[in-house]
């Protein structure tokens, strides 16, 4: 990151606003990755590349965030193999692993743990597109390729066979 950002765009990225929105929209990077919405990523990925930019410099840097930026930005100055090198370095596989995980959605951890009676959340995809709205369902039965569930669908009591992954 440090390459692509000037001093300009670390003094905006020190505005407390940039900061802590990006901090609180990095679960948002696995959310397209999940659902295989690659409209999404794209979106989740401008805004990443975006949000150092789009604020203003902050009037004052004493808060916690601009300090840390601004720390952030003299560290990755000066490449060191020190203690947080080696957490970033570590951090890597952790990163690829979970999004390795989101990709699959490990469908069979779902079979393994549920059971006929257990209350899930259903993702229902919207007919005509890649969205999906959460409904709650109560397992009835466990196929080796479908879960029978049977759940409240806008006031309807429906029962369906759905793959392991939309739930």
């Amino acid at each position: 990151m440090a390459r692509f950002m000037t001093d300009e765009t670390w003094a905006r990225h020190s505005n407390p606003w940039s900061g802590w929105t990006r901090v609180l929209t990095y679960p948002l990077l696995y959310v397209p990755i999940w659902l295989h919405n690659w409209y999404l990523l794209v979106i989740v990925a401008v805004w990443f590349a975006i949000n150092p930019r789009i604020f203003p410099k902050p009037r004052r840097t004493e808060n916690w965030m601009s300090r840390g930026v601004l720390g952030e930005h003299l560290w990755t100055q000066r490449w060191q193999w020190d203690f947080p090198m080696m957490l970033g370095i570590f951090a890597v596989p952790c990163f690829i692993g979970a999004v390795y995980t989101a990709y699959m959605r490990n469908a069979d951890f779902v079979s393994e743990t549920s059971k006929p009676g257990d209350k899930v959340t259903w993702c229902k995809r919207i007919p005509g597109g890649d969205y999906v709205y959460p409904v709650q369902a109560t397992v009835l039965a466990l196929t080796p390729k479908r879960v029978k569930i049977e759940a409240d669908d806008d006031g309807d009591i429906v029962i369906r066979y759905v793959l392991p992954l939309a739930l």
